[in-house]
């Protein structure tokens, strides 16, 4: 859980520059569409989504990718999702760059969510 403003700014500047904000959509039986925000991260630094993991009681998931090459490194990729994303995404959008909140409130409006400017 974010304790601080140093965490929170930790976890937005590390969203600013490894981030991917996007859209799942799951279509169900009878025609029924979810659409709902997906807050990912992929990379080599363990320590650090080990670290976002626990600042953010991560409950999503969190997998080891294959290397492709002897010489790349262990890859790593984290997903928080739904309502999670959605707490994760509130919390820092006002610490994001502009780029980054119009994204953010794009991948919001596709899921039938709004956000104020200057939240």
């Amino acid at each position: 859980m974010i304790r601080n403003e140093a965490e929170r700014g930790w976890i937005a500047g590390l969203l600013e520059g490894e981030g991917c904000f996007t859209i799942r959509t799951d279509k169900r039986r009878r025609g029924t569409v979810y659409k709902y925000p997906v807050v990912s991260i992929h990379m080599t630094d363990k320590d650090v989504l080990d670290r976002f993991a626990g600042l953010v009681d991560h409950r999503g998931t969190y997998s080891e990718r294959k290397v492709q090459k002897s010489h790349h490194k262990p890859a790593y990729h984290i997903r928080v999702v739904g309502n999670n994303a959605i707490e994760l995404i509130l919390t820092v959008i006002d610490l994001m760059g502009a780029r980054r909140q119009a994204r953010i409130r794009e991948c919001l409006a596709t899921a039938g969510m709004a956000v104020k400017d200057g939240t």
